[in-house]
């Protein structure tokens, strides 16, 4: 094995990470507008791998535009070229397994992580600080895009939530727990 194989494997650093998820959402602009080249097949030629892991409601989108990107002759500094890999988990279990290890998910352990929102990166920062552990996420970090959260569960967990009062986000996200408002 060569030694980038061996060692663990860690985190972008943040700008690189912004960075590919920007490359991996700017293929929407790019491909989308292109009529996919007949016949066309991932290159085989690739070195380089970028494992993205997404949340499960924008998966299909990333899963095409990475397709689109791999068939495309696009190449990276230096030459060569890189092949993105997407793989889909729920945001809540994709944050525990970060905070485990990803020892138990079957999927290829994420250099980039696209969460359903910030608010799992920060869960995954407090999971991190409980357990003593540095955390994955930087504790400040901008927005890159902006969208609506709607929050739909069950009609007895709304009367719950409703009995209670009001709640933070951090309650909620524990209120819907790993699997996401499943029961």
């Amino acid at each position: 094995m060569t030694p980038s194989v061996t060692r663990t494997r860690q985190w972008l650093p943040y700008t690189a990470a912004v960075t590919a998820g920007l490359v991996v959402i700017a293929g929407a602009f790019v491909f989308v507008q292109q009529r996919d080249a007949g016949g066309e097949v991932p290159r085989t030629d690739c070195a380089t791998t970028l494992q993205v892991n997404s949340s499960t409601e924008k998966a299909a989108l990333l899963v095409d535009l990475a397709e689109r990107y791999n068939r495309s002759s696009r190449s990276i500094d230096g030459g060569g070229c890189a092949q993105v890999h997407v793989s889909a988990l729920n945001s809540g279990q994709a944050a525990e397994a970060l905070a485990t290890g990803w020892t138990h998910t079957g999927l290829p352990r994420p250099q980039v992580w696209l969460p359903t929102s910030s608010l799992w990166t920060g869960q995954l920062r407090l999971l991190d600080q409980a357990a003593g552990r540095a955390p994955q996420t930087p504790d400040r970090y901008p927005s890159i895009a902006n969208s609506p959260l709607v929050i739909a569960m069950p009609q007895p967990k709304a009367e719950l939530i409703r009995r209670r009062g009001p709640l933070g986000w951090g309650e909620i996200l524990g209120l819907s727990g790993r699997d996401g408002w499943l029961s």
